[in-house]
């Protein structure tokens, strides 16, 4: 069940290379382990791909010359 929704300011990365972005959270009432489930409309967002066998989130990064 929705009990609501919540926007938060979520960056990813360090302080010489990140990107951040609001991103909105749905609140339900669910025990679960995992807290923040990101779905695809963060990973967009962000323009990530997921790479399940190492278990990251790989984004663009800057070019170093």
């Amino acid at each position: 069940m929705l009990l609501g929704s919540i926007q938060l300011p979520v960056m990813f990365g360090e302080p010489t290379n990140f990107h951040k972005e609001v991103v909105t959270f749905e609140v339900v009432a669910f025990l679960g382990t995992y807290h923040p489930l990101l779905g695809w409309s963060c990973y967009a967002k962000f323009m990530v791909v997921l790479h399940y066998v190492c278990l990251k989130l790989k984004m663009h990064g800057t070019a170093e010359s």
